[in-house]
């Protein structure tokens, strides 16, 4: 909006910038296993299915690290979440790099995956309430795009590394960006929505004078933050999916898209990628053009940003489908 200061919308940048360094872990997660895991194959002798379980022990991970992190969002802060999820992360990627039989990879494995699932979810919603209503799609729709450079990168690395059986120097770059969010977060400020919650109401408008450098724009954001708290305090979300069929339709939509994409076997394809190509003759050149994959996951990102506010959510989702 023209009515934002420059410096506001700098800051605002910045704070989603270094939020956004989750979601670049997040896709190097999912990235990382898949060049490495032929390396910890061979390294610890596996079977198929030991294998698997190195792979898919990491969902497990983010599973339980998600279920958490709402509860902790509420009670310590969205900041102070990530900052957990870069600490448990890097201690699982650490974790990997050193690990010396299987029982110890599939442990780390887990706890990165539980650094994954509380950034997952504080990462989106931190940057969220941060951002001015002008500004906030496309804040949030960065996190989804640090998500697929993180898979790009660990594509390229995997490219370079997995050849000379690097896989340990692929996890432990991974713990570097973990501690990139923990040392940027700990200079973020906090969401303000969770300022006012706790009653801090001077510290949450301060906030905001920040991040939107409008004082009309900060008295409107103020005034709704009010409104829709006082609103969830006397209509929880149980009673609100009761009382309300359009708050169920929007449960179903949510959750249901949720699913579904990852119900697409999408990360199967990711996870996996060496394997199909190598399997329809690829064999040679199945790490190029695994990065090939994660370049083009990245570049349709960019077009999907460019597009969200032109042509609409629905007709993206339904193409992308």
């Amino acid at each position: 909006p023209r009515s934002k200061s420059g410096r506001a919308v700098r800051y605002t940048i910045a704070i989603t910038t270094i939020t956004a360094l989750g979601g670049l872990m997040f896709g190097y997660d999912i990235g990382v296993i898949a060049d490495a895991k032929l390396s910890i194959q061979e390294e610890f002798g596996l079977g198929n299915v030991a294998i698997e379980t190195v792979v898919s022990s990491v969902l497990v991970g983010s599973f339980l690290g998600a279920l958490l992190a709402g509860r902790l969002c509420e009670r310590i802060g969205r900041r102070q979440t990530n900052i957990f999820g870069g600490i448990v992360f890097a201690l699982g990627c650490g974790g990997c790099a050193l690990s010396i039989d299987f029982s110890m990879i599939v442990v780390f494995r887990v706890l990165m995956g539980i650094g994954v699932g509380f950034s997952s979810v504080a990462g989106p919603l931190y940057i969220a309430e941060i951002a001015g209503p002008g500004t906030r799609g496309a804040m949030v729709s960065i996190y989804q795009l640090a998500i697929t450079i993180g898979i790009f990168v660990a594509f390229l690395l995997g490219l370079v590394l997995t050849p000379d059986g690097l896989w340990r120097l692929a996890f432990g770059i991974g713990s570097i960006m973990g501690g990139a969010l923990v040392l940027g977060m700990l200079f973020m400020p906090r969401s303000p929505r969770w300022l006012f919650g706790q009653g801090r109401r001077d510290e949450a408008r301060s906030v905001l004078v920040r991040t939107l450098g409008d004082p009309v724009e900060v008295d409107r954001e103020f005034k709704d933050l009010s409104r829709r708290l006082e609103g969830e305090r006397t209509l929880g979300l149980v009673e609100a999916i009761r009382s309300k069929p359009a708050g169920r339709l929007a449960l179903v939509v949510a959750v249901g898209l949720a699913f579904l994409q990852q119900a697409s076997g999408i990360n199967a394809i990711l996870y996996y990628a060496p394997e199909i190509l190598e399997s329809v003759g690829l064999g040679e050149r199945k790490l190029t053009f695994t990065a090939v994959i994660g370049f083009v996951n990245m570049a349709a990102t960019f077009i999907a940003i460019g597009l969200v506010d032109r042509v609409g959510r629905r007709p993206l989702l339904m193409v992308g489908a």
